[in-house]
């Protein structure tokens, strides 16, 4: 049987390890409890950093939202004010030659306008004075939309061609783009 030491000091260090003990277990505990806190203040950070993410996302996608609208009415007023401005004129270039062409009354007009410099100025205007006619308003324009070859291994038109083409028509002083060939309704090469 265990006996309670006479003397007072052994009997005041017996209570005093055991709360020692209690102490040194408690410091061993206290990173755990330490983490915990830190989680929950790393946790209050994230959700912080996230509405703040949140609401400047919100701002932006509002922004975004009000440009592609200004964006939209500028656009519908630029075609409303275009529409009935320009009237297309379809150009082929040939692929076995790379020579420009117009379809006139089921004939073919080659477009030379190395060869005949006034050509194209002369079909310019009677083109621009026709659009002008037919449409009623003093300001409409021709605009020539020449067509690449529907086969495309072709090797017409080359750069320079292209270059050739679009000067011509630029210093006839009008618009004229080179695009692809149209396809019909029924998924096959258009004219």
């Amino acid at each position: 049987m265990i006996t309670l030491p006479r003397r007072s000091v052994t009997r005041f260090f017996i209570p005093l390890i055991d709360v020692l003990i209690l102490l040194f277990c408690a410091f061993l505990l206290m990173p755990l409890s330490a983490r915990d806190g830190a989680e929950s203040v790393e946790n209050n950070r994230r959700k912080r950093l996230l509405e703040d993410a949140s609401r400047k996302r919100d701002i932006e996608r509002k922004q975004i939202d009000e440009e592609i609208r200004q964006l939209r009415d500028a656009r519908q007023a630029t075609a409303a004010s275009l529409s009935g401005r320009f009237s297309p004129i379809v150009l082929l270039i040939d692929g076995a030659s790379g020579k420009l062409t117009r379809e006139i009354g089921g004939r073919s007009l080659v477009i030379d306008g190395d060869a005949r410099p006034g050509q194209v100025r002369a079909m310019v205007d009677s083109d621009r004075a026709r659009v002008r006619e037919v449409t009623g308003n003093a300001t409409a324009e021709p605009y020539y939309a020449v067509q690449l070859p529907a086969d495309p291994l072709s090797p017409y038109p080359t750069r320079e061609m292209r270059q050739r083409y679009l000067g011509w028509f630029q210093e006839a002083g009008v618009a004229a783009d080179i695009s692809l060939p149209a396809i019909d309704s029924k998924g096959g090469q258009g004219p």
